[in-house]
């Protein structure tokens, strides 16, 4: 949205009888759209706080995965594949360290030469920790599908200022796969009610994140499947 505004608005009701809007991030990070939002017909967010503060209705977002066939197979006791930013790789960190998982798979995707730089004057030590886990290359789609279907936690890490469940979390839904992440709203969607996701901030938590993980271990969640047929037919939705 951010190269929209009222001109391109009106361009685009030239073409068709209603305009609706999305916004998969959240204003604390994608703030174009509050100069614009009120003058196309439908807008939603994902992000639960954005949502409640502007009067907005709420749009989760999906899975990607097709949905599975026949049972689960675990491979990994806690997967991880993230985009390093922010305070990323010291959540990993911390919760590698309390549970301290016989079975991983990490992958630590660095966007370029500049963020690099700036992530290991962050955390110089934790870089040096995790090299041979770190990666300039994307991992391959069918790779991410594979160990997530494989995995039985798998690792989210929200944004600072998002509020919004995240298409990991959907795609772990669909995939019989647990969720450990710093984002409490996924307590809050009755779609994860028996999918037994972990809340954990930081190692306050340690001693509580530890005896979950003990009596969860080898419980499946109930699979859900939302796709991308089921999100558009929400958000056009009137």
């Amino acid at each position: 949205g951010r190269g929209l505004g009222h001109r391109l608005i009106e361009r685009l009701r030239s073409s068709g009888t209603r305009v609706v809007a999305y916004n998969f991030d959240s204003f604390g990070y994608n703030p174009a759209p509050l100069r614009w939002y009120k003058d196309v017909d439908r807008y939603a967010t994902f992000d639960y706080a954005d949502a409640e503060k502007h009067g907005l209705p709420r749009v989760d977002l999906f899975s990607s995965l097709p949905e599975a066939a026949g049972p689960k197979e675990i491979r990994y006791d806690v997967s991880a594949i993230l985009r390093n930013h922010s305070d990323r790789l010291e959540y990993l960190d911390s919760i590698l360290r309390a549970l301290k998982p016989q079975r991983t798979f990490l992958y630590i995707f660095e966007q370029n030469v500049f963020t690099f730089v700036l992530n290991v004057l962050r955390s110089p030590r934790l870089y040096s920790k995790y090299w041979r886990r770190i990666s300039f290359k994307p991992l391959p789609y069918a790779q991410y599908a594979d160990v997530l279907r494989c995995s039985e936690y798998t690792i989210d890490y929200a944004h600072p200022k998002q509020t919004g469940i995240t298409i990991r979390c959907f795609e772990s839904l669909s995939a019989q796969t647990k969720v450990i992440t710093n984002n409490p709203y996924v307590t809050r969607n009755p779609a994860f009610a028996d999918a037994m996701p972990i809340v954990y901030r930081d190692s306050r938590d340690d001693e509580w994140l530890r005896q979950r993980y003990a009596t969860e271990r080898g419980q499946l969640p109930t699979r859900r499947h939302r796709s991308i047929t089921d999100f558009i037919s929400e958000l056009v939705d009137t």
